[in-house]
């Protein structure tokens, strides 16, 4: 039962590992377009909140990502 959980962790850690590196691609390319001065500007705020939206989204995989990682050596221990 454990090393089926422990598998199941590891494949979620795998995809929220790939989401993460999407997402931050999409911010990457975000900041080339210049995202950070229509925000600035306030002249588009869906662009604008799209942007802040990714960083968000970034910021919960790390969360994620961490927890999973602690549940993971949670389990080696036992």
């Amino acid at each position: 039962m454990a090393n089926k959980i422990k598998d199941r962790l590891i494949e979620e850690l795998k995809r929220t590992k790939e989401t993460q590196r999407e997402l931050l691609e999409v911010q990457i390319i975000a900041d080339k377009i210049g995202y950070a001065t229509q925000f600035g500007l306030e002249t588009d705020e869906k662009t604008a909140r799209s942007a802040y939206q990714s960083g968000y989204y970034l910021g919960v995989q790390d969360g994620y990502i961490e927890c999973l990682q602690r549940i993971l050596v949670m389990i080696e221990e036992e």
